[in-house]
């Protein structure tokens, strides 16, 4: 046996090794297994789940790895299982592929994230919520309260490093589109949403609708003071 050394500390390794891979702890007591086998089975290639353990807690990993990347939680649910159960499932469907959407709760309040979890990272905020930051790379979007004028589905508000543009949550399928702010308005002409235009970044001072073969424009704050004289 030879004295090794690893990020874990000193250890005694097989002088043999890689034919044999024998390991024990520095004074020679045997080694405890760092990943012991658990009962449960890999779903998908049949071989052992081990116990890992993560930054985020403990969880089950195959003993296949890498060739088999399956991950369970502790008690051997799927991930995917688990963030289903995780909160109240919604009426929303996820933006990104489809799934409904569930109610979660993070260290920045309330928000809804897809069940599809981990495959689809999808988040959504709750409007008037500040909701979670983005992770992973999924984008984060927000429920406004509007209909979608082309086929009912919700219009979501997803930031981009352009800003924020105003999209379907059935999109690729539907391709409605809007740059502009929407105001919670109603075009009069053809009740598509109205939206402030903006010009790189900043407001022009027009309302227009974000209905391409609509040519409706009114004066920001023009509908207020209406209102307000009468």
């Amino acid at each position: 046996m030879m004295l090794r050394e690893s990020k874990f500390g000193k250890f005694l390794g097989c002088s043999g090794y890689p034919k044999c891979k024998t390991v024990l702890n520095e004074d020679g007591s045997p080694r405890e297994e760092r990943n012991p086998e658990t009962e449960h089975k890999c779903p998908k290639c049949g071989k052992p789940m081990l116990q890992r353990q993560s930054a985020r807690g403990p969880f089950l990993g195959c003993s296949g790895y890498p060739k088999c990347k399956t991950v369970l939680n502790e008690d051997g649910t799927s991930r995917e299982d688990a963030a289903n159960a995780e909160g109240k499932i919604t009426d929303q469907k996820c933006p990104k592929c489809g799934k409904p959407l569930s109610e979660r709760e993070g260290r920045f309040g309330k928000f809804l994230g897809c069940t599809g979890y981990p495959k689809c990272k999808t988040i959504v905020k709750l409007a008037g919520d500040g909701g979670p930051g983005s992770k992973n790379g999924a984008a984060a979007v927000e429920l406004i309260g509007m209909k979608c004028p082309k086929d009912g589905g919700e219009i979501v508000a997803k930031k981009t490093r352009f800003g924020s543009v105003y999209l379907c949550s059935n999109e690729p399928a539907c391709d409605f589109k809007s740059w502009n702010r929407l105001t919670g308005a109603q075009c009069p002409q053809c009740e598509w949403p109205l939206g402030e235009a903006s010009y790189k970044g900043r407001p022009t001072g027009q309302i227009k609708c974000s209905n391409p073969d609509c040519d409706f424009v009114e004066k920001a704050g023009a509908r207020e003071a209406a209102e307000a004289a009468a």
